[in-house]
């Protein structure tokens, strides 16, 4: 009985293509709720994006990358290829398994196509020789864990974002988080981003320790994007970046550069900088426009509400593959973070195509 004298009546599902309020039903989401979310055409990204993974284990590719690996090769040959091993990764990285389940799987697959399989240890010590980044540590900044490009130029002008997230190597239990509150146990480690804001594609990515900032790390990004051949129009940032060498810097290159100005902009303070430059002439412009029109009519002008796509690719990436890393060492978190970029950049070509 609902309100204790009328009896409940059974609610209705909607179902695919039926007209609800005017507003037609997509298809149904997995809990029986109508949702506008086209299932099957994630089904059919996963399985195109399957199928692409696959391509890489086909008897020719494997042929052709152990005759170009034993070329001119001093000693024995090579019986298993790098490729052959970097689809080993992605595999991990696609299903979130470990390195026995993916050695495993490859060793049957090479098998069957009548090459020599290969085992866990094997298989560990070949991915820790691949080459993944553009760079690793150097001496002068021992935060920075790696860096590296992602996804290749287009031929027009790109808007870019930058921001960070963390990704966790470790997987507290439940029981852990509820009695001792031990969120992560290894820490976290920071994937700086610079993103295409049109395909949601990661232009270029640096890992850093956990308690690394994020204003730093902007140079060095917007760098790799330019080198890497990308034509950047314009740079959105949060106030994390507010500074005025970044700025500066991007009014040298010809960039125009949109950051959350912090602060509260009181001209009536004594520290004010609002009523003059001081050394940043792009930065005090804004500020004035913001205290004209206000800082969320300020923030359509320019723009700035665009910056959500960054967090929209975060989530797309943690949600398909998860924001724990499989591995251990230093080394081989980097090396992953790198290979799960990559992964993940394919993805997106895969679901853009569809």
């Amino acid at each position: 009985m609902k309100n204790g004298n009328v009896p409940a009546r059974p609610r209705q599902w909607p179902v695919e293509g039926q007209e609800t309020d005017g507003r037609k039903v997509a298809v149904m989401g997995r809990d029986g709720v109508g949702s506008n979310r086209d299932w099957h055409r994630d089904n059919r990204v996963e399985g195109r994006f399957i199928g692409e993974l696959d391509r890489f284990l086909e008897s020719e590719a494997i042929s052709a990358a152990l005759c170009a690996a034993n070329a001119g090769k001093v000693g024995a040959p090579f019986k298993v290829p790098d490729a052959a091993v970097r689809w080993a990764v992605d595999y991990m990285i696609a299903f979130d398994c470990g390195y026995r389940s993916a050695a495993r799987i490859l060793k049957d697959r090479l098998i069957r196509m009548g090459f020599k399989g290969i085992s866990y240890s094997q298989l560990h010590k070949r991915v820790g020789r691949l080459s993944v980044h553009s760079g690793t540590t150097d001496v002068t900044d021992g935060r920075v864990m790696a860096f590296g490009t992602g996804a290749p130029p287009r031929p027009t002008p790109i808007t870019v974002i930058v921001d960070s997230t963390g990704l966790s190597p470790d997987e507290p239990s439940g029981w852990r988080v509820h009695r001792w509150d031990q969120r992560s146990v290894r820490g976290w480690y920071k994937l700086h981003a610079a993103i295409d804001s049109e395909t949601g594609h990661i232009l270029a990515y640096v890992v850093t320790e956990p308690y690394c900032n994020d204003s730093p790390i902007f140079e060095r990004l917007i760098g790799i994007v330019l080198d890497a051949g990308h034509e950047v129009a314009r740079v959105l940032a949060d106030a994390a970046y507010d500074n005025k060498g970044h700025w500066n810097a991007m009014k040298e290159r010809g960039i125009d550069f949109i950051t959350n100005i912090h602060g509260g902009l009181d001209p009536k303070r004594r520290n004010s900088s609002t009523g003059r430059f001081r050394g940043c002439s792009v930065r005090g412009k804004h500020i004035r426009r913001i205290l004209e029109v206000g800082r969320e009519k300020w923030k359509k002008e320019v723009g700035y509400g665009e910056r959500w796509r960054i967090e929209a690719t975060f989530g797309d990436l943690k949600r398909r593959f998860g924001d724990k890393l499989r591995a251990r060492a230093r080394e081989r978190v980097a090396d992953m973070i790198g290979f799960l970029v990559q992964v993940f950049n394919r993805f997106k070509s895969t679901r853009m195509s569809i």
